[in-house]
């Protein structure tokens, strides 16, 4: 609505008013501008902040990965325990793979 106001003042000649409201376009313009390159490096620090937290939780998840490895390699699961991790491993294959 602002440049129909502006455009008036041009057809009718009213250069004060055309003056003040170019001023306030240009003035309009460059906020906005201003206010989009606030919203972008918010943006940015989001994405680097979301890349970061999926990098720590993928080197989280191999270090527990590494470490559960070698703990059952020096402390194999004997016993009842491996019966039922057997056991659950069979039933979590048989309803994900099989059918």
């Amino acid at each position: 609505m602002i440049e129909a106001a502006a455009l008036m003042a041009l057809v009718v000649g009213d250069w004060g008013n055309l003056t003040i409201i170019t001023s306030l376009l240009l003035f309009n313009a460059l906020l906005g501008l201003w206010k989009e390159r606030d919203v972008s490096n918010a943006l940015d620090a989001l994405i680097m902040s979301y890349v970061l937290y999926r990098i720590a939780m993928t080197i989280a998840i191999i270090v527990f990965a590494v470490l559960a490895s070698i703990y059952y390699h020096f402390f194999p699961l004997t016993g009842d325990h491996a019966y039922r991790a057997r056991s659950v491993g069979c039933r979590a294959y048989h309803d994900y793979c099989i059918r």
